[in-house]
């Protein structure tokens, strides 16, 4: 059961198939090897299929070696595959699984601000997409902390500017007001998506409790007879 405090990420997978027997060949394995989390392998696999591109997509190579250098922890590397992806794919359906790989490549990179932007893209590209909903509710909780973290420090760095140069208050007033109303904006977000998934959470074991009622019903008919 996925529940709202759990930090859970889902890296989407996209093994499309391939024309020719070798590029094909390639790829299945390297999805052999990723299944089995032999990723380092796997890449290599990757890797040999895109070298036979002569005129082939290799968009599901070049992505599922984008994968692989994720669960390597090679986030940069990750990163590089995935943006190239979105800027060259006229697949949505490729291109919403990149923005969602590509927000999880932000986040653990620790900058929430990109990771929300990217997951945002990929919902826009695919609204139905609850695994994407759930971390950017989860990038939107940790961009709030780490926000509410940097404005001790901010603060005491205002103060003092404040006192050096007192006609410039006006002006850090606003821009704190501002930050403050989009602050409140991406909360009332994060609260809508996280209410979103506690209510999916409770339909599921309401489904379940039902399915348990009928079963006991069910062998209780049966005891009768």
């Amino acid at each position: 059961m996925r529940t709202a405090t759990a930090l859970m990420f889902f890296l989407c997978t996209f093994f499309a198939e391939a024309q020719i027997s070798g590029y094909k060949r390639s790829v299945n394995e390297g999805n052999r090897l990723f299944n089995e989390e032999k990723y380092e392998e796997s890449y290599k696999k990757f890797q040999q299929a895109i070298a036979k591109r002569n005129g082939i997509n290799t968009e599901a190579a070049e992505y599922n070696a984008g994968n692989a250098k994720y669960k390597l922890n090679d986030y940069q590397e990750a990163e590089n595959t995935y943006k190239k992806i979105i800027r060259s794919t006229s697949n949505k359906s490729l291109k919403a699984k990149a923005y969602h790989n590509l927000g999880n490549t932000h986040y653990q990179n620790k900058d929430y601000r990109n990771a929300v932007e990217a997951y945002k893209q990929a919902l826009i590209l695919d609204p139905s997409d609850d695994e994407t909903r759930y971390n950017l509710a989860r990038a939107l909780t940790m961009l709030q902390n780490q926000k509410s973290s940097e404005g001790g420090m901010a603060n005491d760095k205002k103060n003092n500017n404040q006192r050096q140069n007192d006609s410039k208050s006006g002006q850090l007033s606003e821009n704190e007001t501002q930050e403050n109303e989009k602050s409140k904006i991406d909360e009332t977000i994060a609260e809508n998506l996280m209410q979103y998934l506690n209510q999916k959470d409770n339909e599921v074991q309401s489904k379940v409790r039902e399915k348990e009622h009928k079963k006991k019903r069910t062998r209780k008919n049966e005891k009768d007879w």
